[in-house]
């Protein structure tokens, strides 16, 4: 366990970002500024009460958890001085039941001039506000509480000093999931997720049904023109249905594979027993990449038995 601290970091200097009733807002916190708060206390003649979750500002009974008996500035803003803790407090710290504190400060035209008081509290409203403890510290049930399963359900760390924002973005986050699913589900008129996903399932065997039976059409027709063979079939579905737009230029420009005709340079697929293919010529390369073919894509396309090849 971690030793509780005797010095606390109350306010740091330059922007302070925090949620109140549910709005973000920030102020700034300058050495004036910081000056003013010392001086304010020093006059004042007290120590600065360390309460439980803001009782003090409440009128009710607020039993203290800890008293600050100096403020003091560095180059990270201003510190308090922890003169004791009750032992109500340090059971409090060292369980992990509290492992936070919040400051309560009083302003005038948007500058801080004074610490009301400070409260132990699991949520801060200023953001940043580092542990009181560290977090090897054992939480209740041995990591087994209601909160760790709730952070890890949510993927949220429970050691993030901004914890309570982190749950909230996650909680918010999963509310919008299930209002889209929940649209979807409105869509496709089905009654729960399961459903939604077999409905999805059958939208997709359909959508892939479809592509095969393009890519079939296309390949027909090629056949049919006499740029495709039989024994270049299986190859031709396998690129079709990986991209069928790549492949439906390729067959536009694909020539017919008849003899007797006038010398030309195509792309023919190559018969891996009559030796290695031969490479693609600048040209046929570089109508493959305005095609769309990545450099992966053509080099399928050289093994699956597309070469350049002279015939008359």
């Amino acid at each position: 366990m971690s030793e509780i601290p005797q010095s606390i970091l109350l306010l740091k200097f330059g922007a302070n970002t925090y949620t109140h009733e549910g709005q973000v807002s920030a102020f700034n916190f300058e050495k004036s500024h910081a000056e003013k708060v010392c001086a304010e206390f020093k006059n004042r003649g007290r120590d600065l009460v360390i309460d439980y979750e803001h009782q003090t500002l409440h009128g009710a009974e607020a039993p203290a958890a800890g008293w600050i008996d100096e403020l003091f500035i560095d180059e990270e803003g201003v510190h308090g001085h922890v003169k004791s803790w009750t032992e109500r407090a340090l059971e409090y710290l060292e369980s992990g039941e509290y492992r936070y504190f919040s400051p309560v400060i009083l302003s005038q035209k948007d500058e801080v001039t004074a610490l009301h008081s400070v409260a132990l509290t699991n949520h801060p409203a200023i953001h940043g506000i580092q542990p009181l403890v560290n977090s090897d510290i054992p939480t209740q049930g041995s990591g087994d509480s209601a909160l760790n399963k709730l952070c890890v359900l949510l993927d949220v760390a429970p050691e993030s000093a901004t914890l309570h924002d982190d749950l909230s973005l996650a909680v918010s986050n999963l509310q919008a999931r299930a209002e889209h699913l929940q649209k979807l589900c409105d869509m496709y008129g089905c009654a729960s997720d399961d459903a939604l996903d077999a409905h999805l399932k059958s939208l997709h065997d359909i959508t892939q049904k479809h592509k095969e039976n393009l890519a079939d059409v296309l390949i027909q027709k090629a056949c049919a023109m006499g740029k495709l063979v039989k024994s270049q079939v299986p190859f031709a579905q396998k690129l079709a249905l990986n991209d069928y737009e790549v492949f439906q230029k390729f067959i536009e420009i694909l020539p017919r594979q008849t003899p007797g005709s006038a010398e030309q340079i195509s792309l023919r697929f190559h018969d891996f027993s009559e030796g290695a293919p031969e490479v693609l010529t600048e040209s046929q390369l570089h109508i493959l990449r305005a095609s769309g073919c990545s450099e992966s894509q053509i080099q399928e396309l050289i093994k699956g038995g597309f070469h350049a090849e002279s015939h008359r």
